[in-house]
This record gives structure tokens, sequence and C-alpha cells, in this order.
């Protein structure tokens, strides 16, 4: 019992609060109304009392950390609004223990050998990336997402998915993205070098439809009412806040499902399913090869899911187009956006890269051989870090000294790397050939972590670099890239999540002059 708090705990403002309630109700209220109210105080209490006791868990193993608080939500908010690096400098020390969420406990781990153990050596007992109520405030269609889907599950979606990501389809995707363009450079491009645009939105919008054309074979030029009625209910998805989410998640998972509640309104997810099931139909009549029809050319029923080896059910193929859309849309976008702002601050490394992709074509394989651009993405998520993963423990083990029970989180916060001079020299300078003769590995790169590591990476890491490759090119032989009206400098920007929308906390102003 001495873990458990006592009525000293509680705030005064809290207690007298408490205290008034209950003697209104008993000296002015029915009895029935009186025995309601003391019954929800007497809950709340014990609820405090449980939250309290679930805080004691570091403690009580002495892992250092931070102390939790309820308007922190544990330590949610503190730790991923500015990436752990308030967190890295007050607990320099290897691991840290935080709790997420409210009351999960995370580990948070520093050294990138020990994270790169978890993801692969030990990946047989980090199968997951968390099985947090957060992974299922898309409603009934949330377990079916790749990234939360586990096991058999699992293992048959991925396998389904990774033809879509070859060699040979990304040359298709290359024609297709490169044709995109054009119609971009007219619909969204200044038309003046005066006028500035916001990074991120700009990039979003290019995002959206490489994911339309590419990935679900729609020609935004020919659908343009559909690409910006999608860019809008993506937009609804990416402003879902925490508010909106805790009200989604405090109802019971079972009676989420059976009413299909989300935590975006009910005509966006109904929007998405008719877009998905017309884009199957549409696929079946014209053979169009595009991830969808990838997807559907072997559908299941929902009771083979857990026992077929390939093919997907019809909610599987919904799902991983939402997932394609939501997560695909938004960090190709970031990276992009950071990408783009990067090269309007350093002309002379836009003359470098203008230079490289002259001597070739813009083909997939021509955008190979220019691996400079390459050095560039990853160096853009290396300065503009914004990611941050998680597993959670299957069975209990000791990770970095600490044991960690079943349920517990590993917490891995990939900017306390990117920006320490231990594993970068100037780790505050943004210089993209410190990946020279490194630059394409991308999923297995000791110190660098873009898009994950080990088999949980993310499987589309190919296309995104492929988009952002072709985008950047067609950019630099058109356009030379300039600030934007009062734009902060490169180290005055830092990433921020705003629901679930990677933002910034000082805007990133671009403009364009067209090149003679």
């Amino acid at each position: 019992m001495e873990f458990i708090p006592s009525l000293q705990d509680i705030p005064e403002l809290s207690k007298d609060l408490l205290k008034s309630a209950v003697f209104y109700a008993k000296d002015n209220a029915p009895r029935k109304t009186y025995i309601v109210l003391a019954s929800f105080c007497g809950a709340a209490f014990l609820g405090y009392i449980w939250v309290k006791q679930k805080w004691k868990y570091w403690e009580r193993k002495g892992v250092p950390g931070p102390t939790p608080s309820f308007k922190d939500i544990g330590n949610t908010r503190s730790t991923f609004r500015d990436h752990g690096t308030q967190l890295g400098k007050d607990y320099p020390m290897d691991a840290v223990g935080i709790y997420i969420f409210g009351v999960t406990p995370a580990l948070v781990i520093r050294d990138p050998v020990i994270w790169k153990e978890v993801c692969v050596k030990k990946f047989h007992n980090f199968t997951t990336s968390g099985r947090s109520s957060a992974n299922y405030m898309f409603g009934k269609v949330s377990p079916d997402f790749l990234t939360v889907a586990e096991g058999p599950k699992w293992k048959r979606l991925r396998s389904t998915i990774a033809p879509f990501f070859s060699g040979n389809n990304l040359k298709d995707i290359c024609l297709i993205i490169n044709d995109l363009f054009d119609y971009f450079d007219d619909k969204f491009f200044p038309k003046d070098e005066l006028t500035s645009m916001d990074a991120k939105e700009f990039a979003s919008n290019f995002s959206l439809r490489a994911i339309l054309a590419s990935g679900f074979a729609i020609n935004p030029k020919e659908n343009e009412e559909l690409a910006d009625d999608l860019y809008k209910h993506a937009s609804i998805l990416f402003e879902i806040d925490g508010k909106q989410a805790m009200k989604t998640m405090m109802l019971p998972k079972w009676l989420r499902f059976k009413l299909n509640v989300t935590s975006y309104p009910h005509s966006t997810d109904v929007f998405f399913r008719n877009v998905i099931s017309d884009i199957i139909e549409n696929g079946k009549k014209t053979g169009k090869k595009n991830l969808i029809s990838l997807m559907a050319e072997k559908i299941i029923d929902d009771s083979e899911e857990l026992t077929a080896a390939k093919g997907m059910t019809k909610g599987e193929i919904l799902a991983q187009a939402l997932i394609f859309q939501f997560a695909g849309q938004d960090t190709t976008a970031t990276v992009l956006s950071f990408f783009l702002f990067a090269l309007s601050h350093q002309p002379e490394l836009q003359e470098e890269i203008r230079e490289l992709v002259a001597q070739t074509d813009l083909s997939y394989d021509g955008l190979k051989k220019v691996k400079f651009l390459d050095a560039c993405i990853k160096e853009t998520q290396r300065y503009f870090t914004f990611l941050f993963f998680l597993r959670e423990a299957d069975e209990d083990c000791e990770i970095a000294g600490v044991k960690v029970d079943k349920g517990s989180s590993i917490l891995f916060l990939p900017k306390s790397v990117h920006r320490s001079a231990d594993y970068y020299p100037n780790p505050d300078v943004f210089d993209p050939h410190r990946f020279d003769n490194n630059e394409s590995n991308t999923l297995q790169d000791d110190y660098w972590f873009g898009f994950g590591i080990g088999p949980r990476a993310c499987p589309a890491v190919r296309w995104a670099f492929v988009a952002i490759k072709i985008f950047i090119a067609n950019v630099l032989i058109k356009y030379d890239v300039l600030p934007g009206e009062d734009a902060p400098g490169m180290d005055e920007v830092n990433a921020r999540f705003r629901g679930t929308k990677v933002t910034t906390d000082k805007p990133m102003p671009i403009r364009f002059r067209k090149r003679a």
C-alpha cells in the first residue's frame, strides 16, 4: 500500500471543490441525486489513486525520469512537443522512464545501437509499434492497417503490398509523376517571383496528387474536383486533435467498432470508402495497374484473414489505401517542404544539384545516378527530424540494463542522434556531403532513422525518395528557389505536431523565380 496516495496528495483546490460538491448535494439534493454524485466522486477518487499508482512504475524500478502530470497526459505533451530535446538535456543518460498517452510506461533509449537491436535482433519480442487505444481512433478500419496488424496477418499484408514498390513499378511511377509536374506547374506555381508560398501547403498539394496519380491511377488534371475534395477530407484527418481522440478512446473498443465511431466526421469516412470502392471498380474496367488494383488481384473473405497466405479482404484494401494516403501524404510533404526551405537558403546547393541533373534524364534509372539528391533528402531528415518510433514488449525482457515488463513501450527519439556531435560532426550545419558514399542506404544506416529500421520500417520509402527526387529535379530545371517574405533562418525552425499533422513553430515561406 505504500505506493497508493492518500487524501493529502490531492491538490487543495480539487479537495475544496470535492467537499463543496458533496456538502451541497447532501443539504440540497434528493437522496438519489446525492448517491449518484457521491458515487461519481468516489469513482473519480479511485481513478486518481489508480493513476498515481501507475505513475510509480519507473520509480519502483529505479529508472530516472521526469514527473508525470494530468495536464501533460503523463509526459506525452512535453516529450513530443520538441521531440525529446528538453528531455535529453534534463536526463542525458541512456535510459529514461516516462509515461505516454496517460499511464503507459515507456523506456526512452538514446543509444542507436540498442534501438537497432530492439528493431532487428529482438524483433521477435517487439513485433508491433504499440497496442495503444490511439491506434484505433479511425474506427473499425483501424485493425486492418498495416501499421496496426500483427502476426500472420501483418506478414500477409506486407508481402501483398511490397511488389508495388519494386524497381519495375517505380520506373512506371517516375513517368507518371514526371507527367504530373507540368500540370502542377501550371496550377500551383506562382506567376511572379514576389509571391510567397507556404512550403508545407505547397508540398502537400503535390504529394496528394502524386499519390493519386501513381497509387490510385487518378489523373488530377482530368479529376480536379475529386483531387480538391480529397485534399479537403485529408486535411480533416490531419486536424484530429487530442480532445477528439480522447473522446473516441473513452468508448470501449467493441462499441467503437460496432458503431464505427471515428475521431473525424462520418462524412469523411463515407467519402473515403466511396472513393476507394470506385477506384477498385474502375481498375477492373480499365486494367490500369496501381496500388489498389494490385491489392485487389486476390480478394479473400473476412473469415480467411488469419489463415490465408496471400490476398486481402475488401476492408483491408480500404485500410491500406487510407493509410497510404494519410501517412504518405504528410510524411512526403513534410520532407519535401523542409527540402525546399533549405534550398531557398542555399543557392549554391541548388546549382550543384542542377549541374548533376543536367547530365542525365529524369527517368528512374537516370535519377538513380544522381546519388547526391538522396544525400540531400537524408540530410533534410537529419537536420529537420520530426519522427519518433515506438515498440511494445510482447514478453518481459531486459533493454539497456532495465527490466522491461510485457506491455511496456520502448521509445526512440532519433533527433537525439541526428543532432548529436557524437554521431555527426558539426551537427547544426546543413551539409548533404556528410552522406557521401552512403547516400542510398536508407534502412540499414547505423545512425540515420528517416523511415525506421527493421521489418516494421516504412515499406514506401523508395516511393517517397523517387517522388521527391523527381519533383526537386523538375523544380530546379525551371526555377530558382528563394526565401519568402520574412522567412526565418534554417536554425530557427523546429518541427511540431498539431493534431496528427507535422507543422513548424515558425512559417516557412518560399518564392520561385523562373530561370531564363
